[in-house]
């Protein structure tokens, strides 16, 4: 990503020279060297966190811009090779075999040069369209076959559009909190001149 060489210096250090301290009864207890690097609740473990997904979601579109793996034919215009939320990440191909080999590389190429590996209890592969034969292959690959329509981010997947009753209910649950968050900055007046009797 071409960043200054004093910039990367100064991540690298943030990653191999960490120490903890331990507070026990409100008293710090000396300070014993990381052996992992920085943990998860390091302030700057987000920025370094998205800093890695860039690399993982640049090594995953040049794997589709070289025809390596074949674009979802539903994904095409726009072009969507995947799509992340925080570590969810969706990779979408056009169910061939190889393109699935090559997914797969991605991820063990990943996995080496950054230490961070797929969790594959929390890994599904969701194909459609596709003959017996052939998805018996890819399921052979690794990962275990899922089905829809699941739960993510408070909403059901599924293959067509969603019906305002299936979002609803998270429609409903944000409006809540936007009238709890509103009303904790009134005034005890304003907050019983807001509620209906």
């Amino acid at each position: 990503m071409e960043f200054p060489e004093h910039f990367v210096t100064l991540l690298r250090e943030f990653v191999t020279t960490p120490s903890f301290s331990v507070s026990v009864n409100r008293e710090s207890c000396g300070y014993f060297k990381g052996a992992k690097g920085l943990r998860q609740g390091d302030s700057i473990s987000p920025y370094l966190f998205t800093l890695a997904m860039e690399v993982f979601s640049q090594m995953l579109n040049s794997q589709h811009n070289t025809a390596c793996i074949g674009h979802h034919p539903s994904a095409v215009t726009p072009q969507v090779s995947h799509l992340a939320f925080a570590d969810d990440i969706m990779v979408f191909f056009d169910g061939s075999y190889n393109s699935l080999e090559n997914i797969i590389k991605v991820l063990r190429d990943f996995c080496e040069i950054s230490s961070l590996h797929t969790n594959m209890g929390k890994t599904d592969l969701f194909i459609a369209g596709v003959n017996q034969p052939e998805t018996e292959r890819i399921a052979y690959i690794c990962f275990k076959l899922g089905s829809l329509p699941i739960r993510y981010l408070g909403l059901p997947l599924m293959h067509r559009k969603l019906r305002i009753a299936e979002y609803k209910p998270l429609i409903d649950k944000i409006s809540a909190n936007f009238t709890n968050w509103s009303t904790r900055a009134l005034s005890y007046a304003g907050r019983k001149n807001s509620y209906p009797l």
